[in-house]
């Protein structure tokens, strides 16, 4: 049961990959308890189109830097597909000793074809693995069928438009590139497309925007309804669009638990017999509390500014949609990332190797969401947030600041230090410093 839990955690990180704009594989790694301690989902694109990113690399990467090899020795990479000869080699010198992974690499080579950004090596792992001098246990497939869903239609998908090409097409083939931008509305695109050429991606996300906005009250009612409830019964069929379905995925609403499936079932309606349209929230924004919070609170609305927020949760999504399709000059800023500085203000130095720890915060329940270790600057070696990662919601940093001053000749005053923050614009770059001696510390919003 530990290994489907956690398999099933690396789909939802190859869900959240794919949400992003990036390819759909994702990683975790779990202790010899089966607790999960790290995540890592496919980086191709937030790596700048780097294409030995892979999942299970960087995870392993990260793994060995964070621990030893005998306690890597005890631990399991979960994978949402086989590893790939290069990964399994990172996986083999990290120290890893055991891997499951849900689709084999003949499956996914029948996926991805000859595709550019994927000529799958049809290796098997176990042939990798089995040429080193130390023992890797494999296990897979495994939920081979749910693993491939979170390919379907990706690789298939049409190279990436260009901004220039969306200003010499025609009507038919501008509103058939971007059909699925705004929720079953081509007559968005349509509209947008008498007013081209446009300059920027920005200035086409506008023109689009503004075809919704100025449109008269029973076309916006009909657009708003033709958008899907969260965690309702399509979702869950899996017969949503392919960029709602991603959306909804990438914080596990397509599979809610019992509780949670009937909390939105009991929200979505409500809502709707008050405001005659679905719930709409641009999920790739925020956390699974602040959506929950969101939807309590914009309960109590009135019908004119809750049409209105609506319409705003709408330009969020489309602007994400957008970005990830398009490429051309001026694109709006979409992707905001979260970093953190440890400074030793008795020594004058930064602070190296302290562990530091970030939990997404619901009420006083925690989750994990990372662990890094600061290097020789103060500084971790990769953002505790990816680019294009970070959500709306409230979060926990805590420094074990007691284990960093054990050598000092008196006793740390100090033992973990918790920092909690809140983030609201999720497109921004979030810096949270610390300043610490061994009797106090204090920090800032840093840039």
């Amino acid at each position: 049961m530990d290994d489907e839990t956690n398999l099933r955690a690396a789909f939802a990180v190859a869900r959240k990959a794919r949400a992003q704009g990036d390819h759909p594989f994702g990683a975790v790694l779990a202790g010899p308890d089966g607790t999960i301690l790290m995540e890592q989902g496919n980086a191709h694109a937030a790596e700048g189109q780097d294409p030995t990113a892979h999942a299970e690399r960087l995870l392993a990467t990260r793994a060995a830097k964070r621990h030893l090899a005998p306690f890597l020795a005890e631990c399991t990479l979960y994978s949402s597909a086989e590893p790939c000869a290069m990964c399994a080699g990172a996986i083999y010198w990290a120290g890893i000793g055991r891997v499951v992974y849900g689709q084999s690499k003949s499956s996914l080579k029948a996926a991805t074809g000859d595709h550019a950004e994927n000529p799958t090596l049809d290796l098997p792992c176990r042939t990798v693995f089995a040429a080193g001098q130390r023992r890797v246990e494999v296990v897979g497939p495994m939920l081979e069928d749910e693993a491939a869903s979170v390919q379907d239609g990706f690789w298939t998908q049409p190279p990436r438009l260009t901004l220039d090409a969306l200003n010499r097409a025609d009507i038919a083939g501008f509103t058939q590139a971007l059909g699925h931008v705004f929720e079953h509305a081509p007559w968005v695109e349509e509209q947008a497309a008498a007013l081209r050429p446009f300059e920027t991606v920005s200035a086409l996300h506008a023109a689009m925007m503004k075809m919704v906005l100025d449109a008269d009250a029973d076309t916006q009612t009909v657009f708003l309804r033709g958008h899907p409830e969260l965690a309702g019964e399509a979702a869950r069929r899996a017969t949503l669009a392919a960029h709602s379905s991603a959306e909804q995925a990438s914080l596990g609403l397509d599979h809610p638990d019992a509780d949670l499936g009937a909390r939105f079932d009991r929200l979505n309606a409500t809502y709707r017999a008050r405001f005659g349209f679905p719930f709409i929230i641009c999920v790739r924004r925020h956390t699974l509390p602040s959506i929950l919070a969101n939807f309590e609170q914009r309960l109590n609305g009135a019908p004119h500014a809750e049409r209105t927020a609506a319409l705003a949760e709408i330009a969020h999504i489309t602007r994400l949609r957008l970005t990830a399709l398009v490429d051309g000059p001026g694109k709006p800023a979409t992707e905001g990332w979260l970093t953190t500085h440890v400074l030793d203000t008795a020594a004058g130095r930064p602070a190296a190797r302290m562990t530091v720890a970030l939990f997404e915060l619901d009420g006083e329940r925690r989750t994990l969401r990372a662990t890094a270790t600061t290097n020789a600057d103060g500084r971790t070696d990769a953002p505790l947030i990816a680019h294009g990662s970070l959500r709306i919601g409230v979060y926990e940093l805590r420094f074990d600041v007691g284990a960093y001053f054990q050598s000092q000749p008196e006793p740390s005053f100090l033992g973990v230090v918790p920092i909690r923050f809140a983030v609201a614009e999720p497109e921004t770059h979030y810096h949270v410093p610390l300043l610490v001696s061994p009797g106090a510390y204090s920090t800032y919003r840093g840039s």
